[in-house]
């Protein structure tokens, strides 16, 4: 079974990954497309994330920060990344909110 990334942008900062986000994920070791999960952990300073796959029920495991390549949605990212100015301009006193 093989799985693209066509839709998919590399996320270079890990600890960024939001929690709620489907994420695929290359492994260093052995070079493969994992299909991946929901993010429901992210623990910046343990190193790993917590994804789900509802497909496979409750199944939970962790993906480690150093031996994988984080993958997420480019709509989503463009969203995150948007979300993340707006933020910014908004701790700047240059956005308000009415």
């Amino acid at each position: 079974m093989s799985f693209n990334l066509d839709n998919f942008v590399r996320v270079k900062n890990p600890e960024n990954i939001p929690i709620g986000i489907w994420v695929r994920y290359v492994s260093r070791i052995d070079n493969k497309i994992r299909y991946g999960g929901i993010c429901t952990v992210n623990t910046a300073s343990q190193k790993f994330l917590m994804l789900k796959n509802p497909a496979l029920g409750a199944n939970m495991w962790s993906v480690q920060y150093d031996t994988n390549k984080f993958y997420i949605n480019k709509e989503k990212a463009k969203e995150i990344l948007i979300k993340n100015k707006l933020f910014e301009l908004y701790k700047q006193n240059k956005l308000k909110i009415i």
